[in-house]
């Protein structure tokens, strides 16, 4: 049998040109650095899969010391963008090792680790798997070692065991995608447009689809209606990603679960198709 546990690792405010932009491309960075409004506080989501082959986390949320300046110096940038474009609000009591322990889990006991990709709201949790094999898309790794954008590696434990899935092509829906346990009821797929390697999960529990899709949109109405996020690095991609996701979310019986989206829980305990 397999069991789905959401988890939350605290909250997170954004500009309203990061979560909703409408405009040129080239104005998604000046048009979020201006924007004087806010949302509402954001969920972080991650998702503990409890799969007779292991237990399988989906993102690890965000670290609880993410908001202190001495936290991030080490990279200037990343720091100011941190401190002057989010709010969050992250405590040691919501922390990653805090919500598996509510669920009757410890960290040990996680025997993989999906990420969605390598902003910090989902990596912070890493240092608390020391015993899991990451699994993250390999221009996502690269690109966070050599040019990070929103991340900060040199705060991920140096024993990670990072590996990068076994991608095939012959998806009909997204092209690539790989299976990560024997009965392929565990699927990563490629997803890219908020970051070049964004990947999503989809388990399939009977004949249900839980799509865990990281930050491919806030909310589901924005791949309904094509509105993408201002914080999105490719537009193009974002929209090819979308059209995928509306394909086979029409398809199959799909529940569709962003990371920041707050209906996402809702959606996930009533179980309410994309398609409804």
């Amino acid at each position: 049998m397999i069991r789905i546990f959401p988890l939350q690792t605290g909250w997170v405010k954004v500009k309203r040109a990061h979560q909703n932009f409408r405009g040129p491309e080239f104005f998604r960075l000046p048009s979020i650095m201006t924007d004087f409004r806010w949302t509402p506080w954001l969920p972080i989501l991650c998702w503990l899969i409890d799969h007779p082959e292991g237990p399988i986390l989906v993102d690890t949320g965000e670290h609880a010391r993410i908001s202190e300046p001495e936290f991030t110096k080490q990279d200037p940038v990343n720091s100011w963008i941190i401190r002057k474009l989010l709010k969050f609000d992250v405590s040691l009591d919501s922390n990653l090792e805090m919500a598996l322990h509510r669920i009757g889990f410890k960290p040990d006991q996680i025997k993989h680790v999906i990420l969605t990709h390598v902003h910090s709201d989902h990596t912070g949790g890493l240092s608390s798997v020391p015993k899991a094999t990451i699994w993250m898309n390999s221009v996502e790794h690269q690109n966070a070692l050599t040019h990070p954008k929103g991340t900060f590696p040199f705060h991920w434990p140096k024993s990670l065991q990072i590996k990068y899935p076994e991608m095939s092509q012959n998806d009909s829906f997204f092209g690539l995608s790989a299976t990560l346990t024997s009965d392929s009821n565990i699927r990563i797929v490629n997803t890219p447009g908020h970051s070049e390697g964004h990947q999503s999960v989809v388990v399939t529990i009977d004949d249900l689809n839980y799509f865990l899709a990281g930050d491919v949109s806030f909310t589901e109405q924005q791949v309904k209606t094509m509105c993408i996020p201002g914080i999105s690095e490719n537009f193009r991609k974002v929209k090819d990603t979308y059209s995928q996701i509306d394909r086979f979310a029409c398809a199959h019986k799909t529940v569709y679960l962003p990371t920041h989206d707050l209906e996402s829980l809702k959606r996930f305990y009533n179980k309410t198709l994309y398609a409804d």
